[in-house]
């Protein structure tokens, strides 16, 4: 059963299945229970010298599936990332069948931990690449993206056919995504998750903004995104054929919905990248032109 999460210690009684966000341990216990045919490795050591970012791939991959990749928890104030990810393992198993789909659940340990963005020294989480550049590697990263950059070929290895960073955004009310590439080549993947996201929250308000670099929004969507991120260099320099970040609201927004909602976005991204998603709409719509052609 999937926990309740609270954000922060409440003074009501607690029950049973109510979870604090920031429980790491609790988290990667959960995760594991979940993923039983999964294989734990080992990525390296960030800034909590005893728990090592870790990194989850199937044990005995199809070597028919797609690779897709799933990450989150750069950010730690932005805890419904990761909690997303284990919501949609727990309600979706059957897909895990459908593709090769590997797990970065938690990247940024200390900051989960503590409900901190920033690494201890204050070094942002979100960049490994010089995107302005020629998209070669920072200089003096964070350890944590130190260890991403050393095991880089591993983690594109399993992210060739898709990669999406659950994130969210503390400062707005609407959800949104950026996608690295063309709209073009990615129209049936992002109407699929735009569709996903607005459940429960509306898009965020389109126009320019500068809370993250500066971009442009547009019902939505950020198009043909270029930032240094995680997802960027898999996309850019490793071969990944599609990459997305996914910004669920978190200003004055339920976490439970966050998580419900990150969950809903994860399940069309797989649905999607494998052909799953709308084919019963599909074989509805022949259905349906069949019999209308016969009756004729």
């Amino acid at each position: 059963m999937f926990p309740e999460i609270l954000e922060f210690p409440t003074n009501s009684v607690e029950r049973p299945n109510q979870v604090l966000s920031t429980d790491y341990d609790y988290y990667t216990k959960a995760f594991e229970q979940a993923l039983p045919d999964y294989a734990r490795q080992e990525l390296g050591y960030g800034y909590v010298e005893d728990h090592p970012i870790l990194f989850y791939t199937p044990k005995n991959p199809n070597r028919a599936n797609k690779n897709l990749l799933v990450t989150g928890g750069y950010h730690g104030e932005e805890p419904g990332g990761p909690w997303a990810i284990l919501r949609f393992i727990t309600d979706h198993k059957a897909l895990l069948a459908s593709a090769n789909i590997s797990f970065l659940p938690i990247v940024n340990i200390w900051g989960f931990m503590n409900h901190k963005r920033m690494s201890p020294k204050g070094k942002s989480m979100n960049y490994l690449v010089n995107e302005k550049t020629d998209d070669t590697f920072i200089k003096d990263l964070p350890k944590e993206l130190e260890c991403l950059k050393e095991n880089i070929n591993t983690i594109a290895e399993r992210s060739t056919d898709g990669v999406i960073a659950m994130h969210e955004d503390n400062t707005s009310q609407g959800f949104y995504l950026y996608l690295y590439g063309d709209r073009a080549n990615n129209d049936r993947l992002v109407k699929a998750l735009k569709k996903a996201g607005t459940i429960i929250f509306d898009f965020k308000k389109s126009g320019t903004y500068s809370d993250n670099g500066q971009y442009e929004l547009v019902d939505g969507l950020v198009d043909n995104n270029y930032d240094g991120t995680t997802e960027y260099a898999l996309f850019k320099r490793y071969g990944a054929k599609r990459a997305i970040t996914c910004e669920t609201p978190a200003k004055d927004a339920n976490i439970m919905d966050r998580i419900q909602t990150g969950a809903g976005v994860i399940k069309a991204f797989v649905e999607t990248l494998t052909s799953t998603f709308g084919r019963t709409d599909l074989m509805t719509l022949h259905m349906s032109y069949r019999i209308t052609a016969l009756c004729r």
